[in-house]
């Protein structure tokens, strides 16, 4: 299901759907930094055999996505998404979500809280098993310009594929604590398939990372600025 930017849609909880196909399971759209949507809530639902997006939100403020199964559809495009969020600020919570058979991007927030408007928390998912995309890079998690935020508790399977469990980039990262996760790679391809690639420009922004299990098979293990 799908509402567009403008449209009322504020305080809604969404719990213990079953979507089946479509473009998106879900999207959600606020308008602007200026004019953002407001706690809305995914919780303890199944999204599967969708085309590109399993849960799209943009500019969405104390938003909560938590308990969900998003599974892509096999034959789906080879660089979709199972969480895609576009500014995500203030409290908001991505929490114990299960994302597998995506063509490229396990969980992909392009700026959070970058704004200063609260502390986010991306805890307890678990991504990966099976991307099914052939010629894109792929990515089990990717934070652009994360402020804010712990990251704590995921486990990212990449499997035999060429890209890399976690991803940071960008030169907006503040406060960002990463502990306590697994990474893990098993990709052939050598350099191409790391636990981990965090950018020079990122690396100033991370206020602790640590107890993370890092794993590959390749000839890189991770990249740290």
């Amino acid at each position: 299901f799908y509402y567009s930017a403008g449209a009322p849609g504020n305080f809604n909880r969404f719990d213990s759907l079953n979507v089946v196909g479509g473009y998106y399971g879900v999207r959600m759209n606020g308008q602007s930094t200026g004019s953002f949507i407001e706690q809305n809530h995914v919780t303890n639902s199944t999204f599967r055999e969708f085309y590109f997006y399993g849960y799209y939100a943009r500019y969405l403020r104390d938003g909560i996505v938590h308990n969900n199964l998003m599974r892509g559809r096999t034959n789906a495009t080879a660089s979709s998404y199972g969480m895609y969020m576009y500014y995500m600020e203030g409290d908001f919570e991505v929490t114990e979500n299960v994302v597998h058979n995506v063509g490229a991007r396990g969980m992909y927030i392009f700026y959070g809280n970058s704004l200063n408007q609260g502390r986010g928390k991306i805890i307890n998912n678990m991504i990966g098993a099976r991307f099914t995309g052939t010629t894109s890079t792929k990515y089990g998690i990717y934070l652009y310009n994360i402020r804010d935020t712990d990251v704590y508790h995921n486990s990212v399977d990449l499997g035999p594929q060429n890209g890399y469990a976690l991803y940071m980039s960008g030169s907006g990262f503040d406060s960002l604590r990463v502990v306590n996760n697994i990474y893990a790679s098993t990709s052939p391809f050598g350099s191409q398939g790391q636990s981990m690639f965090v950018s020079t420009t990122s690396v100033n922004g991370i206020q602790q990372m640590d107890h993370n299990l890092l794993y590959s098979s390749g000839g890189t293990m991770a990249n740290f600025g």
